[in-house]
């Protein structure tokens, strides 16, 4: 009203009228408001609001008459129509001068005393004394201090226990914002006593801060002793008062100024001696929903903002709360839902879980404290709890056959999902809920899960940036985290404690039945925690976890998902990045990929609707076109990360060709390597040898520089010698294993060709080149075929081998095509060169009768080779060489199987002796 008049025209009017209803009844009010009514037009030069405000903040009779009119209401006779105007008219002026700040300092406290005397009257007056509490304390802070706030704060509290609700909770509202502004008021005075700490102690600020701590300790004392059901001391006369509301003013204090609460050694102390004795009581036995939903969250407030000025007691709250999720019987059942909720927002603020570990479990001043590690097993176990949610297949009886249904699939009924274990608001939030509603039977299952993926979250988060780096568009570990456990690396040595409850927590969830969402935030949370573990170096709990996701994506029950091209997905993606450390591990991982793609691609009748499969999000495509793409990257990623990794890859696809082919393992790859797993597929292209060709052969088809230049040239080109002449390969797979061979050594000769051109990283390539290694490493697993010596194994797995005119003819015809392709840059090995020429006549028991079938048949294979030296390379020859060309041409000119080569051999005889000429 008074903000569209004047405020002197505003009051003017209203003592007018005061004193009109006063003047038979109440002269004393009349006197009274003619007094204001002439100091109001005795200011002279006030025009505005506030100026006058000044004019009447001076005088300590301008709230006389309003006072004087609430104490005759509050002794007239009920129903007093005068006394209930007069009062209205006080109370209304009364809003009016305290919101302009035109009430004396002097005048504050007997303000509040008749506000508190007006409080017994109508709703309305009720409603407008609430409105000015507030003002008075923020506007007129230097003079509600002390006894004048316990009067501000005696009015809510008082009206608080109205019938009326609308009074009721404005009340609890504007206490609520009161006991804020006091602890406000000190946040305020540290601040500035921070900012002038030179600062002397007479100052009137120093005296103004010590009453507003004073007042702030205080109020949080009476309130801690108002909910341990303590007579308060301060507030005298509020005992009775609804503990939900004073735990509702606990909780706004820790929530909006619990830093003031850390720094004032009073307050901290009463909370140590008065609050927390009272929680560590009240979860010891049972109580209402409603108070229990706020000690909990109490807790929350504590834990999170607390722990290190009331380390103790946090420690306490920690114990209770992993006390209450291993469910105890004797408490009801909403306290371990209430508990596990908490959990879960304590551990999605990573930062802080990573402060309480290394302040307790990972301490070493600490005697054996592991709380921390406490709550997150009792988390695990809830995860583990209810065997009825373990599905088992029917086909296999293996858990996991049944951890990775369609979300359509037709035994919908024993899945878990989100809609219905869920809750629409946690319980924790339910604050005006008188009892606890109804509890899905697996919400707590879910959120143990949340909790356990926040927890991987945070790991990897925390750990893996400060050891990887980028290989490609790839994040790889560059080395294991070295880490004492005395050191205070608190995600590290988190990780390595929580392992032995979470990997049986995970080996159990692979059996549940999940819907899509919290399948997929159970494989992203494994996916995370094998890559945590992985850069420690814990090598037991992350191959453990990571076969568990190789497991899941095998095809069960003759049946391929999208989940199990999805847990693929993921593992590839763990080995990706743990690529310069699996070392043998690599082997259920590549195995698996071998039984998918088996599947994927080759298995009768399934091929077409497994390679249509679509992906769900966030992936798109067909399950074929991720398998490529990952391949593909994988394969990219090892050639990057170095012959470490390469190598172990390659042993690994050995052992998985091996058993596709059924070809002896070498004892070099055996020692290091898990055993054979067999292939379901030996009639077609065997996956290994595919990816052993595509890992040494670029996609344009040239050779890898680095990768020649180690010990994997040898191992792979020994595995396909191997595979192409052990007596029972299947012919698909022999047939492979020759053509492989012959590409990677074509390849391997185009790059030596191009040697000249490679970068600083083919700088030791070039010098094998220049000696001529590179060259003789390239040639001569073409001499090993034609001889079937294969190296690497013992004396009676050797004579498993065999030599086969199909694989001969392949190695003089790769011969062939490397000497027109390269034969200028085969250099210093042309000796064997020769060796393989002159192998064709060196005829062996194992092949005499195979080549009885088919005379000179290996003969007409390679003498091509020998008119393209004679032709084009006789000048590259040394003197040692071209004896042994005139040799290898009159071994041709006196075979009697073929008289056409024998007569061009002597041609090329005469030729010969004109380049001597």
């Amino acid at each position: 009203m008074a903000s569209s008049l004047n405020l002197g025209t505003f009051l003017l009017g209203e003592l007018q009228t005061l004193s009109t209803e006063a003047r038979r009844k109440h002269p004393e009010v009349k006197e009274a408001a003619e007094r204001v009514i002439v100091v109001l037009r005795g200011i002279k030069g006030a025009s505005t609001s506030a100026a006058i405000s000044a004019e009447l903040r001076k005088s300590d009779e301008v709230i006389r008459p309003f006072v004087l009119a609430c104490k005759a209401n509050s002794g007239s006779t009920a129903g007093s129509s005068t006394g209930t105007r007069m009062a209205s008219i006080a109370v209304q002026c009364l809003q009016q001068l305290v919101s302009a700040q035109a009430v004396s300092s002097r005048s504050v406290g007997e303000t509040l005393r008749t506000l508190r005397a007006a409080s017994a009257m109508g709703t309305e007056i009720q409603v407008k004394v609430l409105q000015m509490v507030l003002p008075l304390i923020t506007l007129y802070a230097q003079s509600v201090v002390g006894a004048e706030l316990v009067e501000a704060l005696h009015v809510c509290l008082d009206l608080q226990r109205s019938r009326d609700a609308v009074v009721s909770n404005t009340a609890a509202a504007i206490l609520r914002q009161a006991v804020e502004e006091v602890f406000e008021r000190v946040a305020q005075d540290d601040k500035a006593q921070l900012q002038t700490e030179e600062q002397k102690a007479q100052d009137n600020g120093t005296v103004e801060q010590q009453q507003h701590e004073k007042d702030a300790h205080f109020i949080l004392q009476d309130l801690c002793m108002l909910a341990s059901d303590s007579d308060p001391v301060f507030l005298q006369g509020a005992a009775g008062v609804d503990k939900r509301l004073v735990l509702e003013l606990i909780e706004s204090v820790l929530t909006n100024h619990s830093s003031v609460v850390a720094r004032h050694q009073t307050m901290a102390q009463v909370l140590r001696e008065r609050l927390a004795p009272f929680i560590v009581g009240f979860f010891a036995d049972t109580a209402s929903f409603t108070l229990a939903v706020r000690c909990t969250r109490v807790v929350l407030l504590f834990v999170k903002h607390l722990h290190v000025a009331m380390s103790p007691e946090c420690e306490v709250f920690l114990g209770i709360l992993a006390r209450l999720i291993s469910s105890d019987p004797l408490l009801p059942a909403f306290y371990r839902v209430l508990a596990i909720e908490v959990t879960r927002q304590l551990v999605e603020d990573h930062a802080l879980v990573s402060q309480l570990f290394g302040q307790y479990d990972g301490n070493p001043d600490s005697d054996d404290c592991h709380v921390i590690c406490d709550l997150f097993a009792a988390v695990s176990r809830v995860l583990s709890e209810r065997a009825e949610l373990r599905a088992v297949d029917a086909n296999s009886g293996s858990p996991l056959a049944a951890a990775l249904p369609e979300s359509t699939a037709q035994d919908s009924s024993s899945m878990l999902v989100s809609a219905t274990c869920g809750m629409r608001v946690p319980m924790y939030k339910l604050l005006d809920k008188p009892e606890a509603p109804v509890v899905p039977p697996t919400y707590l299952f879910s959120q143990a899960l949340a909790t356990v993926a926040a927890l991987a979250d945070g790991l990897s988060s925390n750990v893996l940036p400060s050891v990887s780096i980028s290989v490609g568009s790839e994040k790889v570990l560059k080395d294991t985290l070295v880490y004492d456990k005395g050191d205070k690396v608190s995600d590290a040595v988190l990780a390595a404690q929580i392992w032995p409850d979470l990997l049986p927590s995970y080996e159990f969830i692979v059996g549940v039945r999940l819907d899509d969402h919290m399948f997929m935030q159970a494989l992203r949370s494994a996916g995370k925690l094998v890559c945590v573990w992985g850069a420690l170096g814990l090598k037991g709990p992350r191959d453990t976890l990571l076969a568990l996701l190789s497991d899941c994506a095998r095809p069960e029950a003759a049946s391929l998902t999208a989940r199990n091209i999805l847990c693929l997905h993921e593992s590839l993606n763990c080995a990706k990045f743990l690529a310069t450390v699996l070392r043998a591990s690599w082997c259920p991982v590549l195995s698996t990929l071998q039984v998918v793609d088996d599947y994927l691609l080759h298995q009768t009748g399934a091929s077409s609707s497994a390679s249509a499969l679509q992906m769900p999000a966030p992936l798109s495509g067909s399950a074929a076109d991720l398998l490529a793409h990952d391949l593909q990257a994988l394969l990219e990623l090892v050639r990057g990360t170095g012959p470490d990794a390469y190598l172990w890859v390659i042993r690994a696809l050995v052992m998985l060709g091996s058993g596709a082919s059924g070809t002896p393992v070498p004892k070099e790859i055996s020692d290091v390597c898990m055993e054979q797993a067999p292939s379901a597929v030996n009639d077609r292209p065997a996956f290994a040898l595919t990816q052993l060709r595509a890992l040494t052969v670029t996609g344009d088809g040239a050779g890898d520089a680095l990768l020649m230049d180690s010990e994997a040239w040898r191992i792979i080109t020994q595995h396909f010698l191997a595979t192409a002449t052990f007596a029972e390969t299947p012919a698909p797979i022999r047939s492979q294993a020759c053509s492989s061979l012959s590409d990677i050594i074509l390849a391997g000769m185009d790059l030596i060709a191009r040697s000249d051109s490679l970068d600083k990283e083919g700088e030791g390539f070039r010098l094998l080149v220049a000696s001529g290694d590179a060259q003789r490493r390239v040639i001569s697993p073409l001499a090993q075929l034609m001889t079937g010596d294969i190296s690497g194994y013992d004396e009676p797995e050797k004579s498993k081998f065999r030599r086969l005119i199909e694989v001969r003819r392949v190695a003089l015809d790769t011969l062939h095509k490397l000497l027109q392709a390269a034969g200028h840059s085969v250099k210093q090995a042309w000796n064997v060169v020769f060796d393989i020429v002159q192998s064709v006549f060196d005829v062996q028991d194992d092949d005499a009768a195979e080549s009885a079938k088919q005379p000179g048949l290996l003969m007409r294979g390679v003498f091509p080779c020998v008119q393209l030296v004679c032709s084009d390379h006789l000048a590259d020859l040394s003197p040692e060489c071209l004896r042994r060309c005139i040799e290898v041409l009159r071994q041709f000119g006196s075979q009697r199987d073929d008289l056409n080569i024998a007569l061009t051999a002597i041609g090329q005889t005469w030729a010969l002796c004109d380049f001597f000429q």
